[in-house]
């Protein structure tokens, strides 16, 4: 992977939706240098979440309390298990599907509030269904602006971050292959969307953030 067009950072991410703008503005903010590559053109930055109607799943937010939507993590959690089909070996998608319920009002809420994101009075119910099963409660927060108002002040937020001079962004790159060395990620290779020329970046820690791709099956993410 070596050779003049090489490039080296701490962490790398592949990915420039806003799963890849949310981790490049955390890991800025522990002082980590990151690279972000995106295979799409710079004015595209943000990928489909632009196009969204920008609804976001929360539990417990103000907005369900004015309403007396009565929620909580354990009922978000019996919901989500009603609808998820998990598999016996499924310990990881298990894994983050709790911590999602437990956790979105920190996590989500609370950081997009801190970046000026505001949401409708009203909530709603997710667009697949009613009271069908794995919907108790409205959880569906619509975002003022839809998803374009989202990606738009998080990606002001990352221009303007304290740290900004630790980031790095590549576009028009493709990631076609996860370097693997002694058993872990070590970088990744990557291929020049004009020219087809493949290059090579060593990194740290390595971060996928393939949008929906995944599902939580890291053998699509590996096949692709």
């Amino acid at each position: 992977m070596g050779g003049p067009s090489a490039y080296e950072t701490e962490i790398v991410i592949a990915g420039g939706g806003l799963a890849g703008i949310v981790a490049a503005y955390e890991l800025l903010g522990r002082g980590r240098r990151v690279l972000l590559i995106d295979k799409d053109r710079r004015e595209n930055f943000g990928g489909l979440a632009k196009e969204s109607f920008g609804g976001v799943h929360m539990i417990g937010t103000p907005h369900q309390r004015r309403l007396r939507i009565h929620d909580s993590p354990e009922l978000a959690w019996r919901d989500w298990q009603s609808v998820a089909y998990y598999d016996a070996g499924d310990e990881w998608p298990r894994a983050w599907g709790r911590f999602y319920c437990e956790n979105s009002y920190e996590y989500i809420f609370e950081f997009l509030d801190r970046n000026k994101i505001t949401f409708l009075p009203l909530v709603n119910w997710p667009e697949r269904g009613l009271y069908a099963p794995g919907n108790t409660v409205p959880r569906w927060h619509i975002a003022w602006g839809t998803g374009y108002e989202i990606v738009h002040r998080l990606l002001n937020a990352l221009d303007s971050h304290p740290q900004r001079a630790n980031l790095q962004l590549l576009f028009d790159a493709e990631v076609s292959a996860i370097e693997i060395t002694g058993g872990r990620a070590t970088g990744v290779v990557c291929r020049r969307m004009d020219d087809g020329r493949e290059f090579g970046v060593r990194a740290e820690h390595v971060v996928v953030a393939s949008g929906g791709v995944c599902g939580g099956d890291l053998g699509c993410v590996r096949a692709n």
